[in-house]
């Protein structure tokens, strides 16, 4: 099957760095240590993806 591709730039960034942050405000109010450190491990994903994206375009792949 194909892949479709997109450019992904600044305001994609921007929503990506939103979500690492909803991320970790999650895990500050998380008691369970499992799924806080999962939460703040999927908020460095987030924060990284943003990080890559500001620096420049990049083509993603959408969800087949």
């Amino acid at each position: 099957m194909a892949q479709n591709r997109s450019c992904a730039g600044p305001q994609s960034a921007n929503h990506y760095q939103e979500q690492a942050m909803k991320l970790r405000q999650m895990a500050e109010l998380e008691t369970a240590t499992v799924l806080r450190e999962q939460l703040l491990g999927l908020a460095a994903q987030y924060q990284e993806l943003a990080d890559i994206l500001k620096a420049g375009s990049v083509p993603l792949r959408t969800r087949r």
